[in-house]
C-alpha cells in the first residue's frame, strides 16, 4: 500500500536535488545556523548507534531528528560521500523509530536513505563513514551490556500501565546495574515519576545522565520532576562515567544543587573523571582521549552543547508551563540550529496552544506535519486536534482524525481527534464514547480527561465535568485542568470551591498570567469583587499582553459597567498586535451595545471572513439584526448569592495578585 506513496523517493533527480538545495539555501542563515563537519557527523552517527544498541530509542530519535536538519544541506554538495552521510543519518533515524514502534514513520526515512545511497553509489568516490572512522558498521563505542530479565519484565508492566509491578521488577535488579545501566536508570525514573515519587525519579534520572549526558529522555525527565535548568546543566557538564565505567563521586552526583563540584573533596578528585569531562569552554577542542567514547563526547561538547543548553532551557520552560519562553527557545533551536526540525516545531506549537494562540499554533503544527516524516508523527497531534476544533476547521480535523486512525489506534491521540471532530459536527453522545475510548487506551493521558470534562460541561453536566477535570489533575497539575475545574464550579455557583481552585493555581504558578486571570474570573462573579477583578486582569495583561482570557474578561467587565469607550480602546489596541477572529467579534459586540451599528457590522463580517465557522460571530450578526429591527437583546441574569466565607478570602487573593 505504500509503493505509490513513496515512489518519489526511488531515484531523486538532479532537478529535485537542485530544488531541495535552493530551499535550504533560502532558509539557512550562514551567520546564525550552526554547522557540523563531516567528521563530527560521523561521530554523532557512532553515538546514535550506541544509543540504539542500549535501547535508548527516545534519545536516539531526538538526536537523530535534530541531526537530520544539519546533514540535509550536505546533499547540496556534489560529493557522493556527503550524500552517503545524509543517507546514514536517515537510516539511523529510521532505526530509532523502529525501536519506538513507529514503523510507518520509519518506512518513509528508509526509502529516502535508500534513494540517497543509490545516488552516492553511482560514483567511485563513495566511501563508508564508518570505514573512515575505522570501525565496523554496527559497532557502538561500548558493547551494550545484556539487560536483565527483570528489566524486560518491568518494561512490559510499564507499557501495560502497571507502574507498581514495574517498580517491584526493577528493584529486584542489582543496585549496581540500576545505577550504571542507562536504560534501567531511565526506566526506573519513569516508573517513580508515574507513581508520583519525584525525588526518587530525579535520583534515577541523575544516574542516567551521569553515565550518558546525551540521554535526552533523562534530561526531559529531570525537567518534569521540577529540576531547574541550572542544576540540569551542571549535571550535563559535570563528571561523567562512560558506558558503565567509573562513576562520579557520590557527593557530585547527589549534590547537584550545591554547585558543579558538590563537596570540596569531590572537587579535588579528578582521577576518576575521563578526559574531556570539564565544563564546556568556547576555546574548542584541546585534545582527544584514545577512548572512542571520550572522543565522541569531546567533539559533542564543542559542537553540541551550544544547542543543548537552549534545548534544556526550552524543555524546562515547557514543563513549567512558561509557554512564552518555551515558544521562543524552540523557535531559536529551529531557526539557528535545526531548520525544519519536526521536534522543535511540535514543541513550539504546544507552547502556542498553552498561550491560546490557536491561529499561530495551527500554522506551526501545519509546518511540522508537512515536513520530512511529519505525516506519520503522533506526538501532540491531540493538541493539534484541539486547535482545529477551536478554529472550527472541520475539513482539516476530519483529515487529521482519519490519518491518525490509520496510523495507530492503540494510542489515545486518534480517539481524541475523532471525538473533537464528532463534537464539531454537532453530535451529542458520540464524542463522549470516543473520548472514553481514548482514556481506556491510556488511563494516564491527561488531555483525555480534560476533553471529556469540556464535552460534559457543554452538555450541562457540570458536576460530572468537575469530576473529570479532577481526575486529570490527580495525574498532572496544569493550567488547562485548573481552568476547566474553575469553569465547572462557576456553572454550579460553587464560588468557594472555584476560588480555592484559582488560589491553588496561583500558588503553584505565581508568575503565570493565566493563574492571575483565573483569580480575576472568580472575583468577577462576586457582588463586590468586580473592581478587584479588573485589577487582576490588568495585572495579567501587564505580565503577558497575549493572555486572551484576561483580555476578554476585562472587556466584559467594561461592557457590564457601560464603559464602552474603555472596552473599544482595549480591544482595538489588542487587534494591532494579534488579529484573532474572536477579538473582532468582541469588538463588534462593544460597538453594537454602544449604538455604532455600522462599525459593529464591519467587525462581525471581518470575524466571519477570517473564520466562517465561528458561531459567536454568526450569533453576533443575528443579534445585530435584532437591534436594527428594534428588538432589545436578552439581558443576563443577576449574580447569585455568595458565601460570606468566599468574600472574606477575596481581599487576600487580590492583594496577592497586585503586589
Amino acid at each position: 500500500m505504500y509503493a505509490d506513496e513513496f515512489s518519489s523517493f526511488a531515484q531523486p533527480t538532479k532537478e529535485a536535488l537542485r530544488q531541495e538545495r535552493s530551499m535550504d539555501d533560502e532558509t539557512a542563515d550562514p551567520d546564525a545556523t550552526a554547522t557540523y563537519h563531516a567528521e563530527d557527523v560521523r561521530l554523532l552517527h557512532h553515538y546514535i548507534r550506541s544509543l540504539i544498541g542500549r535501547k535508548l530509542y527516545d534519545s536516539a530519535d531526538l538526536i537523530g531528528g535534530l541531526l537530520l536538519c544539519c546533514t540535509r544541506p550536505a546533499i547540496s554538495s556534489h560529493s557522493p560521500s556527503m550524500w552517503d552521510l545524509h543517507a546514514t543519518s536517515l537510516e539511523l533515524y529510521a532505526d530509532s523509530l523502529v525501536g519506538k514502534g513507529e514503523r510507518h514513520r520509519a518506512l518513509s526515512f528508509y526509502q529516502q536513505a535508500d534513494a540517497h545511497r543509490k545516488c552516492a553509489a553511482t560514483s567511485s568516490l563513495r566511501c563508508s563513514p564508518t570505514q573512515l572512522l575505522g570501525l565496523p558498521p554496527t559497532s557502538p563505542p561500548c558493547p551494550p551490556p545484556s539487560l536483565p530479565i527483570n528489566f524486560k519484565e518491568a518494561r512490559c508492566h510499564l507499557s501495560l500501565n502497571k507502574p507498581s509491578q514495574a517498580l517491584r521488577a526493577l528493584l529486584s535488579v542489582s543496585t549496581s546495574t540500576r545505577e550504571s545501566s542507562v536504560p534501567v536508570a531511565v526506566t526506573l525514573g519513569h516508573v517513580y515519576r508515574r507513581l508520583g515519587v519525584q525525588h526518587d525519579a530525579q535520583t534515577a534520572y541523575k544516574d542516567a545522565v551521569c553515565h550518558d549526558p546525551l540521554a535526552l529522555e533523562a534530561l526531559i525527565g529531570l525537567a518534569k520532576t521540577g529540576m531547574d535548568e541550572e542544576d540540569i546543566w551542571r549535571l550535563v557538564t559535570g563528571p561523567w562515567a562512560p558506558c558503565g565505567g567509573a562513576r562520579p563521586e557520590e557527593g557530585v552526583r547527589r549534590g547537584v544543587g550545591k554547585g558543579r563540584g558538590g563537596s570540596e573533596e569531590a572537587k579535588g578528585s579528578s582521577s576518576r573523571r575521563p578526559k574531556g569531562s570539564q565544563a564546556y569552554e568556547s576555546v574548542g577542542l584541546r585534545g582527544r582521549s584514545s577512548s572512542d567514547e571520550n572522543s565522541v563526547w569531546q567533539v559533542l561538547r564543542t559542537k553540541t552543547l551550544p544547542w543543548l543548553k537552549v534545548w534544556v532551557q526550552a524543555h524546562v520552560a515547557l514543563t513549567a508551563q512558561n509557554w512564552a519562553v518555551a515558544a521562543e527557545r524552540f523557535g531559536e533551536l529551529e531557526v539557528r540550529y535545526f531548520p525544519k526540525s519536526t521536534h522543535c516545531l511540535l514543541q513550539r506549537a504546544r507552547a502556542q496552544v498553552g498561550m491560546d494562540l490557536h491561529m499561530d499554533a495551527q500554522q506551526t503544527f501545519g509546518r511540522a506535519v508537512e515536513g520530512e516524516g511529519g505525516g506519520e508523527v503522533m506526538e501532540h497531534m491531540d493538541y493539534y486536534a484541539v486547535v482545529l476544533r477551536q478554529r472550527a476547521a472541520k475539513g482539516e480535523l476530519a483529515h487529521l482524525a482519519h490519518r491518525l486512525m490509520d496510523l495507530d489506534t492503540r494510542r489515545p491521540e486518534p480517539w481524541i481527534a475523532a471525538a473533537l471532530h464528532s463534537d464539531l459536527k454537532g453530535e451529542k453522545e458520540s464524542p463522549l464514547v470516543l473520548v472514553e475510548r481514548a482514556i481506556k487506551t491510556d488511563p494516564e493521558h491527561v488531555l483525555g480527561y480534560q476533553v471529556r470534562g469540556t464535552l460534559l460541561l457543554a452538555l450541562g453536566k457540570a458536576e460530572a465535568a468537575a469530576s473529570s477535570f479532577l481526575q486529570g489533575s490527580r495525574l498532572q497539575k496544569d493550567m488547562n485542568g485548573y481552568k476547566g475545574l474553575v469553569d465547572a464550579y462557576l456553572v454550579q455557583h460553587k464560588f468557594k470551591e472555584a476560588l480555592g481552585c484559582a488560589k491553588e493555581a496561583f500558588s503553584a504558578m505565581p508568575k503565570s498570567a493565566t493563574a492571575i486571570t483565573l483569580v480575576g474570573r472568580v472575583l468577577a462573579q462576586l457582588p463586590e469583587g468586580r473592581e478587584k477583578a479588573k485589577r487582576a486582569f490588568q495585572r495579567a495583561l501587564s505580565m503577558n499582553a497575549s493572555t486572551v482570557d484576561a483580555l476578554l474578561a476585562l472587556a466584559d467587565l467594561h461592557l457590564g459597567a457601560q464603559e464602552y469607550d474603555k472596552c473599544i480602546h482595549l480591544l482595538s489596541s489588542s487587534l494591532q498586535n494579534s488579529g484573532h477572529d474572536f477579538l473582532h467579534t468582541k469588538l463588534g459586540e462593544a460597538y453594537a451595545i454602544s449604538g455604532d451599528f455600522s462599525k459593529a457590522l464591519a467587525c462581525f463580517n471581518t470575524a466571519v471572513s477570517m473564520n466562517p465557522s465561528s458561531a459567536p460571530a454568526t450569533a453576533g450578526l443575528e443579534k445585530l439584526e435584532k437591534l436594527l429591527r428594534g428588538v432589545e437583546p436578552e439581558e443576563d441574569g443577576e449574580g447569585e448569592e455568595v458565601d460570606e466565607e468566599v468574600e472574606a478570602e477575596e481581599d487576600d487573593m487580590v492583594e496577592g495578585t497586585t503586589d
